[in-house]
């Protein structure tokens, strides 16, 4: 039980250092945005605006909103930079304590293949979710995101969006929490729960839905693999189809419901081909050794 503990502390712990720096990056820059409104106005016009409520709110949004993707950026440089801090102090290996190991061109293949499945069935859960009452704010909000994306450079876009914020997603999720769980916890529960996590902490309802499944996926083929590798790139895969299809304006009419189930198909058939071949794979190092027997 005190070992559990741990483990849910750990967690629990460098999840507070997330969504703090989160909040307390939002939190400055709001400030910021604040101050600039207030620049050259007369006090009584201010005070005026702030007493409208959702007004004065509004254009605080719209100010801070060009930067979204910037302070995300910062945030997880930010946490990538802590994870690192807590490992030096811990005299840990980066590298082994987050399982960034060499992975063969066959596991980046399919982990390839995973990743185009699951942004092929994730398509369809946002369509499909989209249409529903209980989801509509969710499915609002997530095209804002989109346009945010849109107004961003290309080159910049990707690299944010696309990579950085994907590698840095998994050395939490999949290097630090996933691992930590796995240590004290029946490995399908550790799965499940940090699947959970990742989705949760999204905070957007149909978010929470399809990162769930991105984390669970991708918690499983960590597993498998004993590399955080194969996770970052099915991550990686999945949010830069994400951004392409975004910048070049697709989806923005909707998708016919039947176009949605076919790619929804696709979408298991490549995480089923690329799960069942994975699971064929030698791993031959020596965590990789360990599973096979696992699963044998």
């Amino acid at each position: 039980m005190k070992e559990k503990a741990k483990s849910i502390g750990t967690v629990f712990g460098y999840l507070m250092v997330y969504l703090g720096i989160q909040l307390g990056i939002n939190f400055v820059i709001q400030v910021v945005a604040v101050v600039n409104v207030a620049i050259g106005m007369e006090e009584s016009a201010y005070y005026e605006l702030m007493n409208s409520g959702e007004a004065f709110s509004q254009i605080v949004l719209e100010m801070v909103k060009p930067y979204t993707f910037y302070v995300v950026l910062i945030c997880d440089l930010m946490v990538l930079g802590i994870i690192w801090l807590v490992a030096k102090c811990r005299k840990q290996k980066l590298r082994d304590k987050i399982w960034i190991k060499k992975i063969n061109t066959k596991i980046v293949g399919l982990s390839v293949l995973i990743g185009i499945g699951v942004y092929a069935f994730n398509i369809g859960v946002v369509e499909i979710l989209g249409n529903i009452e209980l989801f509509r704010l969710s499915y609002a909000a997530l095209q804002d995101v989109s346009s945010i994306i849109k107004e961003m450079p290309f080159a910049i876009g990707i690299m944010i969006v696309g990579i950085i914020a994907p590698f840095i997603e998994e050395v939490l999720f999949r290097g630090i929490i996933f691992q930590a769980l796995k240590k004290n916890f029946d490995i399908a529960i550790a799965i499940v729960v940090q699947g959970l996590i990742f989705g949760l902490v999204h905070m957007n309802g149909i978010q929470v839905v399809y990162a769930t499944l991105i984390g669970i996926v991708c918690g499983y083929v960590v597993y498998r693999t004993g590399s955080i590798w194969s996770g970052v790139i099915i991550h990686i895969v999945n949010n830069c189809i994400s951004c392409l299809y975004t910048y070049m304006n697709m989806g923005e009419n909707g998708i016919f419901y039947s176009v949605i189930v076919i790619l929804m198909i696709l979408g298991v058939g490549c995480i089923g081909i690329g799960i069942y071949s994975i699971n064929r794979v030698e791993i031959k190092n020596k965590v990789g050794v360990e599973m096979t027997k696992t699963f044998e």
